[in-house]
Parts: C-alpha cells; structure tokens; sequence
C-alpha cells in the first residue's frame, strides 16, 4: 500500500511539473513584454542643426506612456521632446527612457 501510495505521489508530481513547464511558454493569455525602440541608433549634426528622434513602446499598452528625454552632455548636444540639438564639437548619447525602459543614440557634433 506504501509503495502505490508513493508511486501516485510521484506520478502526480511529474505530471504537476509538465504542466507548469508548458505552462509558462508563450501560449495564449501569456503577454509578451515591450520593448522601446528608438528611430535611429547614431547620428551626426553640425553646431546649430536639429534632427527630431523618435521612440515608442513595440507591443506595449494601448493609451498614453510618458517619453522623457535626456542628454549625457547638454554641452555637445540637447534634446527637448525628442529634438536633438548640436551645440558643441563632440559626441554624446541621448536617451529616451520610460518608467521600465531606456535606448539610446550616439550623436556627434561637427563644427559648420
């Protein structure tokens, strides 16, 4: 009686294993995470000239996510709402950052 009891135990366990692990694949119900992506990955300005950047959540929720902006170093290059400006010689990286993700694009400031 001991034996069967452990042996039902056991094949209850695995079979409880299999179901989880199937489980937790990509299956219906399960949501992907998003990712932000950004318009371009580097570009190249020179002292005075604006490009707007883009970036957007992939697969994220539907209505309003809050985009903010920053630079590494306002004194080579600035961004406002996804305008970059060159201000300096130099590079630097700009981000666009939500409350769980950040990209990037490297800018490099040439003189006119």
């Amino acid at each position: 009686m001991a034996k069967s009891l452990k042996g039902w135990m056991l094949g209850a366990l695995c079979l409880a294993s299999v179901f989880l692990f199937f489980s937790c694949g990509k299956g219906a119900g399960v949501e992907e995470r998003a990712k932000l992506k950004i318009s371009e990955r580097e570009i190249t300005l020179q002292v005075g000239e604006r490009k707007r950047l883009q970036a957007w959540l992939e697969k994220g929720p539907d209505g309003y996510v809050e985009i903010n902006w920053y630079s590494s170093d306002t004194a080579i290059a600035t961004i406002e709402d996804g305008e970059v400006e060159g201000v300096a010689e130099g590079e630097t990286v700009v981000f666009a950052q939500t409350k769980e993700y950040t990209v990037s694009c490297k800018v490099t400031v040439k003189k006119k």
